[in-house]
């Protein structure tokens, strides 16, 4: 009788187990399709378990918005390779960060402040590729545009970033800008709208070969100079809020 009961809580304990693993391996499933593929899964709970300050990345353009191109080069594609290589690297050193775009989807101005701003996001990184169509050829280089009055905060921050850009030695410097293109004294969308210093990269020109090895033959050490950029203006922070 022993015997028979024993064989019962063992037969219940294995049906229990086999369900609970059949309940997990859905909900993994479930969760997964929610982020679109394993990679963009795994980095979404890897996320959930770093803490300190948040950083938004925006890859410029995407979807509908193809942004510059030169040949076979396209800023959308581009901003999104280097923005992810970013992101990947920042969390890699326990930085939490949200992307306004992990694919290539049209993403509003809207959305992407929304994204910054909800998140309580510390610093704002747009990345994006510049692009020349008159006929010098010696037009290259990175600048990176923030606030025209400086009073947002993100002139410190692309100060740190340009400078990581220039240390690798194949970046050449158009310096800090503030403003637009267009008019200096009126933003960018992104950076007038975000509730937290915020920077626009312009990572090189696509019309020149020179900027172009930025993303085709460097692109991990292109994305590693803005991460480390990044960092240490977070440690500037961390830094000014201890001795405040």
């Amino acid at each position: 009788m022993d015997r028979q009961k024993r064989r019962k809580k063992s037969s219940n304990l294995h049906f229990a187990l086999i369900w609970t693993a059949v309940l997990a391996a859905s909900l993994v499933g479930i969760s997964i399709a929610h982020y679109g593929s394993v990679p963009s899964w795994a980095k979404a709970i890897r996320g959930h378990f770093l803490k300190g300050p948040v950083i938004c990345i925006d890859a410029g353009h995407g979807g509908d918005d193809t942004g510059a191109s030169s040949g076979d080069q396209i800023e959308k594609e581009q901003t999104l390779k280097i923005a992810q290589l970013v992101a990947d690297d920042l969390e890699s050193d326990g930085i939490r960060v949200v992307m306004t775009r992990n694919d290539d989807s049209t993403t509003s101005l809207e959305s992407r402040v929304q994204t910054a701003n909800d998140a309580g996001a510390l610093g704002f990184v747009s990345i994006h590729r510049n692009m020349y169509n008159g006929t010098k050829t010696d037009v290259k280089g990175v600048e990176i545009w923030t606030s025209h009055d400086g009073e947002a905060g993100g002139t410190e921050l692309a100060r740190l970033v340009l400078k990581r850009l220039t240390d690798t030695g194949y970046v050449t410097s158009r310096g800090i800008k503030g403003g637009s293109m267009d008019d200096p004294d009126t933003d960018y969308y992104v950076i007038r709208n975000t509730q937290m210093p915020s920077i626009l990269i312009e990572l090189g020109f696509l019309s020149s070969e020179d900027d172009r090895a930025m993303v085709e033959e460097y692109a991990d050490v292109t994305a590693r100079a803005i991460a480390d950029g990044i960092e240490d203006w977070i440690s500037e922070q961390t830094e000014t809020e201890s001795t405040t």
